[in-house]
C-alpha cells in the first residue's frame, strides 16, 4: 500500500483541505473525491510525487473529470 494525498485549494466551494489515505494504486483517489464537493479540483499526490491534478464538474446529473499532469 501507498500513501496517497488530494490536496485542496481553497475556492468558492470551501476551504482549503488536505486528506491522506492508503491505498493499492491513484485510481482510489477517484474515491475519495467523489465524496467531496462539485466543481472542486485536487492535486493527488503519491508520497512526494505529484501525479496530477483532477478537476471535477457537474453537467445536469453527469460527474465529469479531466485529469491533468
Amino acid at each position: 500500500m501507498q500513501t496517497y494525498t488530494l490536496i485542496y485549494p481553497q475556492d468558492r466551494r470551501g476551504e482549503a483541505k488536505k486528506i491522506e489515505f492508503n491505498a493499492e494504486d491513484p485510481s482510489s483517489a477517484l474515491r475519495i473525491a467523489q465524496d467531496e464537493a462539485p466543481e472542486r479540483s485536487a492535486e493527488l499526490w503519491e508520497g512526494t510525487k505529484k501525479i496530477c491534478t483532477l478537476h471535477r464538474r457537474m453537467i445536469g446529473t453527469d460527474d465529469l473529470w479531466t485529469v491533468t499532469k
